[in-house]
């Protein structure tokens, strides 16, 4: 027997994500945001928005610096809501400053946050998230 990838009836949008078959797994989004010192949220647990907020996350995060042509990161990072991010992987071009995930928020909703040590970067999101959150 084999497992279809994408399920008779499935939802999909364009609204920087696309959920399979019955909402327990997503791919999210989220392209050009401008990360400097201050934590900016990469993330919202809440998308797409209502009860199918997702738990856990596999994530591609992307950088690159906006002064300084090749200088960028990617990193290959786990997150399940209500624990902190794990960096699983990461590779760095030319030298990108550090990097601090955090989270925040609470029961209804929750947000990775990242801040760079310095300097200012265009960060690119790909997640996909599974299993509803109860």
């Amino acid at each position: 027997d084999t497992i279809p990838l994408i399920k008779a009836g499935s939802n999909i949008s364009v609204n920087n994500y696309i959920s399979l078959g019955d909402n327990d797994m997503a791919l999210h989004t989220q392209t050009n945001a401008s990360v400097s010192t201050s934590a900016v949220t990469i993330l919202n647990s809440t998308t797409p928005v209502g009860n199918n907020r997702r738990h856990a996350y596999l994530l591609l995060i992307h950088g690159t610096k906006n002064s300084a042509t090749g200088t960028s990161f990617t990193d290959l990072a786990l997150w399940v809501r209500g624990q902190t991010i794990v960096v699983v992987s990461s590779q760095a071009e030319a030298s990108p400053d550090t990097r601090t995930y955090s989270t925040f928020g609470g029961a209804s909703v929750e947000e990775l946050q990242l801040a760079m040590g310095a300097n200012t970067y265009t960060v690119r999101v790909v997640a996909i998230g599974a299993g509803s959150s109860l």
